[in-house]
């Protein structure tokens, strides 16, 4: 199994961003990848960001129970949009285009995905699911820029593109959380599996919080390095964590 370790090296700040530069030591490969600590002027904070990614979703009618698919690298942005379907009650279904063709298609179809944000540079590869999966996929919003090009190309299907700013704005109004339990879901986790389609993974809030708990604990006992397997729950794992340090 491939473990990773991360250390971080410098910092720096790039467009408004703390630019944290960090060492990725594995068993294959060594190598420099950015993480962006979002910084925020006018006391403006992350929280009250996730707040009004929650409240746009609503306004869209999603509640409670409802899939919410991410497409993109890691950024602030991914992270608010997962925070914000926490809070909220919607299952976040993070979309892949590693697990084959067609795979992003399959998952928005076979989870019923109505909102889908991504990445700007992916765009274009989500449109490619279009018009198949417009059937669950109506509202699709962009983390950075929406070109008319876009908007045209996603409206002659019947479905709707935000630019990030343009879908924050939708989030004026203010909706009372809903109650949610231990046993509900987090989010849907797929997987290539060993053959055919991918495989959807329900993941609840007891097992990520009992994770945390459990990693948590063991950053407290220790001061040494720590070694992970690089699977995509170790990723889920360490934007938490650096939200419950106060690092991201």
């Amino acid at each position: 199994m491939q473990c990773q370790m991360w250390k971080r090296t410098s910092l720096q700040v790039c467009n408004g961003r703390q630019e944290m530069k960090y060492l990725h030591i594995s068993s294959l490969s060594y190598e420099v990848f950015s993480y962006f600590k979002t910084t925020y002027k006018h006391g403006v904070k992350v929280y009250d960001v996730v707040v009004k990614v929650g409240n746009s979703m609503r306004s869209l009618g999603l509640a409670q129970g409802d899939k919410c698919g991410i497409f993109g690298a890691n950024c602030p942005e991914w992270i608010m949009s997962m925070e914000a379907c926490n809070v909220h009650g919607l299952y976040c279904v993070p979309l892949y285009d590693t697990l084959g063709a067609g795979a992003v298609e399959f998952i928005i179809c076979h989870a019923e995905v109505p909102l889908a944000f991504v990445e700007e540079k992916k765009i274009s590869e989500l449109l490619k699911t279009l018009p198949n999966a417009s059937k669950y996929l109506k509202t699709l919003v962009s983390f950075g820029k929406v070109t008319p090009e876009q908007k045209e190309s996603v409206e002659k299907h019947g479905s709707v593109i935000y630019s990030w700013n343009e879908f924050l704005q939708l989030g004026d109004k203010d909706y009372d959380l809903p109650v949610k339990k231990k046993s509900d879901i987090c989010t849907i986790m797929y997987t290539s599996g060993t053959t055919g389609d991918p495989k959807g993974v329900l993941i609840s809030n007891e097992s990520i919080i009992t994770l945390l708990a459990g990693v948590k604990r063991l950053l407290e006992s220790v001061n040494e390095e720590i070694y992970l397997p690089n699977t995509y729950e170790t990723v889920h794992l360490n934007r938490n964590v650096g939200l419950l340090q106060g690092y991201i």
